[in-house]
């Protein structure tokens, strides 16, 4: 029988493989010109290329942004999307600026399906799953293919949440709180660092990997476009969160939009939607800190990024990559016997945005995402496996 279950996993692996193979295939054959100049990557490569120039001082200037952009998009009938991180990041765009738009997506959408399996070695490895199967998720979900094919960065992100688990686990807070820092590139996801900070014990520790890191990421940042340039950026974020920008607040899948649909004719109440939203994602973290000590790590983890996804204010589905942490944690940690109500949970939510696509009811993924932080606030401590010898 234990040989019959080897063979069957030898299996699906070979299956898994072929079939990640195959996608670079597919998409190469099918994928549109206007697919490829719509998607996220022209923001990226719009950066990269004002770096390379001499008006990098400029980046945060949206006349020199559009002049940039046309040069290898064109002057179309579509709305310009603009280069909004920190200039930090754009360097990893820098050499794909050496050859043409096109190859350069194409060589990004590669390099973007290689980081999606090196996070999901890391996320079987530290959460203790033996089996493969569960890395047809990554193949399955809307979020992951999202990320592919729009070209976003959102890999990176989890790659580094990944590691941040890694060392909270061994006690290595000063490397967690650093590499915490470099969520300030995409700055809704900083609300992922409140729950921890509130979990662990040595927080001055925290605070000075993550201060050194946040010192690092800003003075790199002067370096590489100067001090009027970093100044420019807090306006030119606000300026450019409109839907002239391709920023549509409707597509978002936190609870914001909602809270901006409810209160959007209140004109004389200034921020209510966004005052509410915080207020509310204050209360979570009372709630979360007068219960923290029957609170495991791994759900403080998986609460962290739950609440970043439900309480952000730019959060679209490519982001909705971060819930595979809190999936691969159910999976390989928990022994509750929620266990299986929270995997189905979490699973839904990934694939969900097939299925509102066609019927609507966008709410839906906000909802769920509540409903499983309120059931991972539940969970006691003593639900995690202590050994990580888990066979699924």
């Amino acid at each position: 029988m234990e040989r019959s279950f080897e063979y069957l996993n030898s299996f699906i692996i070979v299956i898994t493989l072929l079939v990640i193979l195959m996608i670079p295939v597919i998409v190469y054959k099918n994928i549109t010109q206007k697919v490829m100049l719509n998607s996220d990557f022209v923001n990226y490569f719009t950066g990269a290329r004002i770096l390379k120039s001499n008006e990098r001082n400029n980046i945060y200037d949206i006349k020199t942004q559009i002049k940039y952009q046309n040069d290898f998009r064109g002057i179309m009938s579509v709305k310009n999307l603009p280069f909004r991180m920190l200039p930090i990041i754009a360097i990893l765009f820098l050499p794909l600026t050496y050859v043409d738009y096109f190859i350069g997506y194409k060589i990004w959408l590669l390099i973007n399906l290689i980081l999606g399996v090196v996070a999901y070695y890391l996320m079987t490895k530290e959460c203790g799953i033996k089996k493969p199967y569960l890395g047809l998720i990554l193949l399955l979900c809307l979020p992951v293919l999202g990320n592919v094919l729009l070209g976003q960065v959102v890999f990176i992100f989890l790659i580094v949440l990944i590691y941040v688990y890694k060392y909270l686990k061994v006690e290595n807070v000063f490397a967690a709180g650093l590499l915490c820092s470099l969520l300030i590139i995409r700055v809704q996801y900083l609300l992922f660092i409140p729950t921890i900070f509130l979990k662990i014990d040595k927080k001055k520790e925290f605070l000075k990997g993550f201060l050194l890191g946040i010192l690092f990421v800003f003075s790199f940042s002067v370096i590489l476009i100067g001090f009027r340039g970093l100044l420019s950026y807090p306006s030119f974020l606000i300026m450019t969160e409109t839907s002239d920008f391709g920023s549509n607040f409707r597509s978002f899948q936190s609870i914001y939009p909602y809270l901006r649909e409810f209160f959007g004719n209140l004109e004389w109440i200034f921020f209510i939607d966004l005052i509410l939203n915080f207020v509310l994602y204050g209360i979570f973290l009372l709630f979360f800190s007068s219960k923290k000590k029957n609170i495991s790590l791994e759900a403080a983890v998986s609460l962290g990024v739950v609440s970043t996804l439900i309480f952000g204010l730019h959060i679209y589905i490519h982001d909705l990559v971060l819930l595979l942490i809190p999936l691969f944690i159910i999976v390989g940690r928990f022994v509750s016997k929620y266990r299986i109500f929270l995997f189905t949970l979490s699973f839904m939510i990934l694939l969900l945005p097939y299925i509102i696509r066609y019927i609507g009811f966008h709410f839906l993924i906000p909802i769920l995402m509540l409903v499983l932080m309120i059931y991972l606030l539940k969970l006691p401590k003593n639900d995690i496996l202590v050994q990580r010898d888990l066979h699924i």
